[in-house]
Parts: structure tokens; C-alpha cells; sequence
């Protein structure tokens, strides 16, 4: 499976994230805690090459779900399973019937599984959750299964160099993270670190990262978006 991706056609990362509140103070914008509403997005995704069978992947499904349960109670998640030649695919939905996620395991050449979680606010330990659920993988269904985290937050109009590097520094500076090494594209900052006290670490250029800051400029919304993500982000943006 591929983790490189495109960013705006100029360099391509492999990246995915992290979530929780930020505490930010920049020059001319205040930001406080910020804090997931409608236009902030939490997203799990993890990658692995299997190692069970069919019966295994039940095993593992309910696991799943007696999982979330356990983090969210008073929620009931429901199963709805696809089977084909190819590939088994889990969706797992709230009470509500909102879908908030899929785990699929494709049978064709070497088994690999994949998981897809979105927006799950229901969640307050959205990260610790599905690591969790990583280490049940690593332990009982797959090998070399890894997880990436990203939240994105949305902010009006597009922010200066200077209110992103503000931001960047306060967040470095709560997490107790180094930065590691730092790009721009079309005046948008994109910033790789390290903290000593996280899991989850990857080798870039010869060097150990953790966290991935970075930020973009949605000119139809007029928006920027801005992306927390660990280890690194995976995704086009």
C-alpha cells in the first residue's frame, strides 16, 4: 500500500494524526483552547499485513466494538459486515446509524488490514483508543501494524506567516517538542518534530519525527486550514 501522497503537486509526504485541544497566542490573533466543533475533524487511519484468517477477523471485530464501547459508554456501535472474494469490510456505526468508520481486510495477493475512523467526537481518548486497538493487532492479528492521527482545525481568512509561526511555536512549546525540520509552500507552513514523550515515531532524512504541523489556504472557503497530526500527515491537503 502507498503512504505518499501529493502536496499541491510541489513534494510528496506520507503523513496522519493527532488530536486535542491547542493553546495558542499569536501576534494580532487570539486563539485560545481550540476546541473540535464543526469545523474541526479528528481521523484515525492504520495500516498492517494480516496474519489471520476469516474466523480471526470476527474475533478481532467484536473486540472492536466491545472497545469503543468500553471508552464511550451509553453508546451502542453496531456491525455491518460486506464479505466478497477479495475483501471483508466492518462499518461500524453509532445508535444514531452514522457510519464512523470501516475496517477492511483485503484477501488478494499478501492479506493486508486497514483501518478508517472519522470524527469520532464521541470519543474523548480518541488517540489512546485506537492504540489500543493497535497493540490487540500487533499482538493477536497482524504485524507491523501502524497507526496515523490527524486532527484539522479551520480558521476565516488566510493567516500570515507570522500568526503561523506563532501558532507553531506555542504548540512546540505545550507539547515539549523540538522542531526537526520545516518547509513553506505558496507562503503556507509545514513543520516536522519531535517529542521525547511520544510513541508512534518515524525516521525522515536520517531523523526522528513524532509530529507534523501544517497549514494550507482553502481559497474557495477562504479558510485556513490548519493540521496536527501524528507521527506525520498522509493525506493530500
Amino acid at each position: 500500500m502507498q503512504n505518499e501522497h501529493k502536496q499541491k503537486g510541489a513534494w510528496i509526504v506520507t503523513i496522519l494524526m493527532f488530536c486535542f485541544g491547542v493553546f495558542v497566542r499569536t501576534a494580532g490573533i487570539e486563539l485560545g483552547v481550540i476546541e473540535c466543533n464543526s469545523t474541526c475533524y479528528q481521523i484515525y487511519q492504520g495500516y498492517g499485513n494480516y496474519i489471520g484468517d476469516g474466523q480471526s477477523f470476527e474475533a478481532f471485530s467484536n473486540i472492536l466494538v466491545e472497545t469503543l464501547e468500553k471508552e464511550k459508554k451509553d453508546t451502542k456501535w453496531v456491525l455491518e459486515k460486506r464479505d466478497n472474494a477479495y475483501v471483508k469490510v466492518l462499518s461500524v456505526e453509532d445508535i444514531s446509524g452514522n457510519i464512523k468508520g470501516t475496517v477492511s481486510l483485503y484477501l488478494k495477493d499478501k492479506p493486508y488490514i486497514k483501518i478508517d475512523f472519522m470524527g469520532i467526537d464521541e470519543l474523548e481518548n480518541f488517540e489512546k483508543t485506537f492504540i489500543k486497538i493497535e497493540r490487540l493487532l500487533n499482538k493477536n492479528f497482524a504485524e507491523k501494524f501502524t497507526g496515523y492521527f490527524y486532527k484539522r482545525y479551520n480558521f476565516n481568512g488566510k493567516l500570515s506567516k507570522a500568526e503561523q509561526i506563532g501558532i507553531v511555536n506555542q504548540y512546540l512549546k505545550e507539547q515539549d517538542a523540538n522542531k526537526v525540520m520545516d518547509m513553506q509552500i505558496e507562503n503556507m507552513i509545514n513543520v516536522y518534530a519531535y517529542a521525547p514523550d511520544r510513541n508512534n515515531s518515524v525516521s525522515m532524512n536520517g531523523k526522528m519525527i513524532n509530529l507534523n504541523l501544517a497549514f494550507s489556504y482553502n481559497e474557495q472557503e477562504n479558510e485556513t486550514e490548519f493540521y496536527v497530526a501524528s507521527p506525520f500527515l498522509n493525506i493530500d491537503f
